[in-house]
């Protein structure tokens, strides 16, 4: 999960706020359902503002604030996606 440039490194997994750590527990299972791979979520304070399909822009942030390539995991994860419907 991502919560913006700045803020990935200190919001590592694990230190989300109680009602945010809720709400992506709440959405993860329901995600993948739906084809939807990678989404970020906005919130103000304890409530979802927003829900970014595609969040495009958040591999280069990821990337560069993290120190990570996700584009293969991305790729990775709708590949078995995919080989899981036949």
């Amino acid at each position: 999960m991502h919560a913006g440039a700045e803020e990935i490194i200190r919001h590592s997994p694990g230190q989300y706020s109680y009602f945010e750590r809720s709400s992506i527990e709440r959405i993860e299972p329901f995600s993948p359902e739906q084809g939807i791979f990678f989404a970020g979520l906005d919130f103000i304070g304890s409530f979802i503002s927003e829900i970014n399909i595609p969040s495009r822009s958040a591999i280069r942030q990821i990337n560069q604030a993290a120190n990570q390539n996700i584009e293969q995991k991305l790729v990775d994860g709708m590949l078995e996606h995919l080989a899981s419907d036949q």
